[in-house]
């Protein structure tokens, strides 16, 4: 967004420079432009595309609901949505739903995951919805597992980054973990061979980092851009300091880029795996 914004800007103003150059120029220099037009600034082209289809009805629990719907390939939409007081045990219990064209409604609950220590009611960072899975993304300890196999709790380690997996009729096929030193991820979405595009935060260089991360090999290769990401997020996302308190400018920094990067959202194109 914010290389489109500059775009419009370096746009208006060469537009702005036209219009001052003309007011200054006299009848020979207009006959001599003439002789030898300029080439027009490039406008970027937008398409739009109404449908004609019936729109679909599905009941919902609750129509508290989160902002946003991820639209597949398929035609499906994926929409949050908030469980009513009377199905949610304490505070808010989100539950993922998609809708497919033809009215089909299918949830994805957490409960299933047995292989992974949730909090009750507890959100994934993200999701991705692809032609056959639904990933969620997590972080969280494994559940620890006694000789026959039974869980038993979580495991003193520290939380790590795991990527849940359903397929697209709501069974859950198990979670797995990534391997990332250094980065600290924030979103991701997967391609259909399984792979993960991840978009992590760099805390030592302090700096947003796009990789493509094999969970089968742990192979990473690294995406590197060619513009500036925008470093600060919305006014909302300030640090909770006590008045009168320090401010580690380090610390502010690290939490604005994180705040940024936590508004981003990858989403599959059309025929392509993600982008």
């Amino acid at each position: 967004m914010d290389g489109a914004n500059a775009e419009q800007v370096k746009m208006r103003g060469s537009i702005a420079l036209m219009v001052v150059t003309l007011g200054l120029v006299g009848p020979e220099s207009l006959a001599q432009e003439k002789a030898a037009p300029k080439a027009p600034p490039k406008i970027p082209m937008y398409g739009l595309e109404i449908s004609t289809e019936e729109p679909v009805a599905a009941q919902l629990p609750n129509m508290m609901y989160e902002p946003g719907f991820g639209c597949t390939s398929d035609g499906s939409i994926g929409v949050n949505v908030a469980l009513p007081p009377d199905k949610a045990k304490q505070g808010l219990v989100m539950v993922f739903y998609t809708i497919s064209p033809d009215g089909k409604i299918v949830s994805f609950d957490f409960k299933k995951i047995n292989d992974l220590v949730l909090r009750d009611g507890q959100r994934a960072m993200n999701h991705d919805v692809g032609e056959r899975d639904v990933d969620f993304f997590f972080s969280a300890q494994p559940v620890k597992k006694t000789l026959d196999g039974q869980g038993q709790g979580k495991q003193d380690a520290p939380a790590g980054w795991f990527v849940a997996r359903f397929d697209r009729d709501g069974a859950y096929h198990g979670a797995a973990e990534l391997n990332l030193p250094g980065l600290n991820p924030q979103r991701m979405a997967v391609f259909d061979d399984g792979d993960l595009l991840v978009f992590a935060l760099d805390e030592a260089n302090r700096q947003p980092q796009l990789v493509r991360y094999s969970p089968t090999g742990q192979k990473v290769h690294y995406y590197f851009a060619d513009a500036e990401f925008g470093r600060k997020g919305p006014a909302a996302t300030q640090l909770p300091i006590a008045k009168g308190a320090n401010l580690d400018k380090n610390r502010l920094e690290l939490f604005q880029l994180k705040g940024s990067m936590q508004l981003s959202q990858m989403s599959h194109y059309k025929t392509r795996s993600c982008c």
